[in-house]
């Protein structure tokens, strides 16, 4: 390897820094296996009932928010309904 033939090494950081990078890394092994749990058993397309009247639900929510994306207005659409349940 050209690394070893110039005598270059790794550096490990300091204990500290150690500790600090394994919390985060079984924070986040945590959060992937939490994620691929959520992935298997989220509703598939058929299960979501879509409502009828989407698009003027949109346009009402668009109305209040002019800047707001319409995609952001489905979501903060789906949001409410999460809300009253």
């Amino acid at each position: 390897m050209k690394l070893d033939l110039h005598g270059i090494q790794k550096v490990i950081p300091e204990q500290k820094v150690l500790a600090s990078a394994y919390r985060d890394a079984v924070r986040q092994a945590y959060l992937d296996q939490k994620m691929e749990e959520a992935r298997r058993t989220q509703p598939r397309d058929a299960e979501i009932d879509v409502p009828p009247d989407l698009a003027d639900q949109v346009q009402n929510m668009l109305e209040d928010k002019r800047d707001l994306p319409w995609d952001r207005a489905v979501r903060g659409i789906v949001d409410l309904e999460a809300e009253e349940d």
